[in-house]
Order: C-alpha cells, then structure tokens, then sequence
C-alpha cells in the first residue's frame, strides 16, 4: 500500500498515547512524499504539538518528501514526544533529512527516550539522521539512543536546496542547549556528503559514540564542534575519510582504528561487506578492556549483526565482533512493492 502526499500538512500525523503503527513485513506500507509542496512537511511523524507519548512506528517505507519541490524541507520521519520508538524502517529520497528528531509535548520538561534503532536511512538529500530539539521555550530532548541504523549516501543536495549547513550521515546538535545525553552506537556509515557523525553547537551534550563502523566518507569521519560539550569516541573504526577528522574538544578519546581495517570485503552488495576479517589486526580484540567503561559493556552486548559482543573477554573495533560466527547481512534492500492507493 502507497499513501501519496497532499498539498498541504504532514500526510500522516500520529498523536496519543501508547500506539504502535507497525507496516508489516517488507516495509509494504509506503508513504510516498514526492507531490508535498508546502513547506515544512514531512511524511510521518510523532506529533508532539498535542501530546505524544509510548509510540511506536515501525517496518515503514518514507521516501521523497517534499521531492518535487525542494528547498531543503521535508524529511522521512519527524520523532517528537517521549517514549518514541523508531525501528526497521527505510527512509530514503527525502528532500531533508531521513528522520528528524526534535523534543517532548510542551506539557512535559523535554522529550524523554527517543530511540532510533536498526533502520536504514540512504540518499536524502539532507542528514541521514539529524537530532536538533529546538522549540524555544518549550521543550528539549533527553536520553536519544541512536543504534544499530545503516546510514549512506545522505548530505548530497540538489538544485534549488536553500539550507547550506553540514548534514552529515548522523548529526546531533541544538542552537539553544537543549539536547542532552546521546547515544551512538552499533551503526554502520558510509559515503556521507559533510561528515559521518557531527556533534555540535550545545554546551551541555553529553554523547556517547561506541563502536561504529565508519567508511569511505565524502568529507570528515568524525566532526566535533561543541565547546563545553561531554563527548566520548571509543572502538570506532573511522576509515578512508576524505576530510579526516576534527576532534578537538573530546574529553575522551580511546580505541579506534583509524588505519586499514582490513575489512571481509568493501563491495556493498556483498553479505560481507564492511566485516572483520581474519587480517583485522588493528581492530580484533583492541576495543576497551572490560571493566575499563562500565556504562560501555552495560550498554553494548551484541554487534549490529546480532552477534554476543565480547566473545573471548575483550570487545572488537567497530560494529562487527568476529569470528562470532560471521552471520548476518546489511545488503540495503530494494525499496518494497506494494498496491498503490491513491
């Protein structure tokens, strides 16, 4: 099933509490945004301007918001609300970015536990992810978990985009300090525009960015300009960036690969693509040593593919643990079919 876009308003707006708005296997139900035309507008989103709380959208398909007449609005999904759940979905083509995330409902002190997890955010034109809480006055976000996503090809703008800002693969940030602690972790990233990951402009963030897979990046792989911010970059394998990395202001740096990782294969239709192999010397048991980040092991105990992370005592760089037995596969599917209602 296809839902197309209006002319004006979100085309789908979920407001409530404890809903959960579940596509079905393959991602069959589409939101197709291509024919929006007033901005802002987004496909789906959480809708935090009522009340939006223990929410759920999953196993969606976003795709083109605002495509016919971009200007740099228009993203997959918008996350507002507390207690919002984001999972296995696919976001892609979106004039903005793939999902959005602002705050809570105004009635609350900011948006508590907005989780992004195990989704796949390709080819907008914005960020893959972007986080930005800023409704002045009102709310912020705290407690943002951002894992398990595989992020690619995003920040490549078109003809007619207004905003010239970075937009990273993943980027979190408020103008007004508003966002708080973030949670990166177990995603996998490559070939965005700006930068992988950006942390910036908000004096009080405290983010976490543990055990991602950086590759083959347009711009920087790691891009922090946050002064006074908290910020963490540990077992990250950060590799074959054209920009490098900014990393000044990092309170604590430790055990990233950023040489040769020596990857299973580099070709992104292959089940191996961006795995560890037996010649991952610089990343095979040189994660943090257990214990030495508690909040670390409590938060990491599997890799994106599922695998139990640590197996022998000591955690692998980067999102894939080897040899937990190799399994698994991120080969970007193609975007689903369905009956076109319209």
């Amino acid at each position: 099933m296809e839902m197309h876009g209006t002319t004006n308003g979100s085309q789908f707006s979920v407001s409530g509490t404890y809903i959960i708005f579940d596509g079905g296997p393959n991602r069959q139900l589409v939101f197709d945004g291509n024919y929006l035309t007033t901005t802002p507008m987004d496909n789906i989103r959480t809708d935090d301007y009522t009340i939006a709380r223990y929410i759920t959208l999953s196993r969606l398909t976003t795709r083109y918001a605002m495509k016919s007449a971009c200007q740099g609005d228009g993203s997959g999904f918008g996350a507002s609300g507390d207690n919002i759940k984001i999972y296995n979905n696919l976001s892609y083509g979106n004039c903005y970015a793939g999902i959005y995330v602002e705050g809570g409902t105004p009635v609350n002190t900011g948006g508590q536990n907005i989780e992004v997890r195990n989704n796949i955010f390709r080819d907008n034109q914005g960020s893959g992810i972007q986080a930005n809480p800023h409704n002045f006055n009102t709310h912020g976000a705290d407690n943002l978990i951002i894992s398990g996503n595989v992020v690619y090809n995003n920040g490549y703008r078109g003809a007619g985009y207004v905003y010239y800002g970075y937009r990273p693969g993943i980027t979190v940030l408020s103008n007004i300090n508003s966002l708080k602690n973030v949670y990166i972790y177990d995603n996998i990233l490559w070939h965005n525009k700006d930068a992988e990951i950006q942390v910036s402009n908000d004096s009080i963030i405290n983010a976490r960015i543990y055990n991602n897979t950086l590759y083959n990046g347009s711009g920087y792989g790691i891009y922090i300009y946050s002064p006074g911010a908290t910020v963490s970059l540990i077992n990250n394998i950060i590799y074959q960036m054209a920009g490098g990395n900014q990393m000044s202001g990092i309170q604590t740096i430790a055990n990233n690969a950023l040489s040769n990782p020596n990857f299973l294969s580099t070709t992104e239709t292959d089940a191996d693509y961006l795995k560890l192999s037996s010649s991952s010397t610089n990343a095979i048991d040189l994660g943090a040593i257990i214990g030495t980040y508690p909040e670390l092991d409590a938060i990491i105990t599997t890799d994106y593919f599922g695998n139990i992370s640590p197996t022998n005592g000591r955690r692998d760089i980067g999102a894939y643990e080897y040899p937990s037995g190799g399994s698994g596969d991120i080969t970007p599917p193609s975007a689903p079919t369905g009956v076109t209602v319209s």
